[in-house]
This record gives structure tokens, C-alpha cells and sequence, in this order.
């Protein structure tokens, strides 16, 4: 189930995010849900402005090499909970 709720969407478009990537990566069952430690939202939120703040978008690459690639999942699990989100899904 998301925890993306009306509001929280409010924050990420406050902060520019992009709903769409150039690339999904989701698993077979349509998850993309980051695994790791659970942050909680706005730890995981905090982290995107600090990245934004920096590189100066809210595009986060998932790639291994990359300065934050947890980010990039969090990043890519907010648009699958939008996407649900937008399908009632959520």
C-alpha cells in the first residue's frame, strides 16, 4: 500500500519533481519499492532536497556508481505509488 498521500505529492511538486522517468525499472511483480534500511518519508524527502540542492534537479540515477543510488530508488518507488495513486490504486 503507498504512503503517497495528496499532500506529500504537493511537497515533491513544490520541489520540481519529475513524475516520469526515462527509464522504469520495476521488478516482475510491478514493485520497484527500494530495499535497505526504512527511512521514514521525510528522511527520504530531506535527502531529495539536499540532492536537488546540489545537482540542481530532482532526477536521481539508480545506478550503482551513482552518489546516491538508495535516493534513486526512493525516487523511482514515489512514482510507482503516483502511478497507483492516479489509478485508485493506492
Amino acid at each position: 500500500r503507498s504512503s503517497l498521500t495528496p499532500e506529500r505529492i504537493a511537497m515533491l511538486e513544490d520541489v520540481g519533481f519529475v513524475w516520469t522517468s526515462s527509464r522504469s525499472r520495476q521488478k516482475p511483480d510491478g514493485s520497484s519499492r527500494p530495499k535497505g534500511p526504512r527511512l521514514r518519508w521525510g528522511e527520504w524527502y530531506e535527502r531529495l532536497n539536499a540532492h536537488r540542492d546540489k545537482y540542481g534537479t530532482t532526477r536521481v540515477s539508480t545506478a550503482d556508481r551513482a552518489p546516491d543510488p538508495k535516493l534513486g530508488k526512493w525516487v523511482e518507488w514515489q512514482r510507482q505509488c503516483y502511478r497507483m495513486w492516479k489509478r485508485g490504486e493506492a
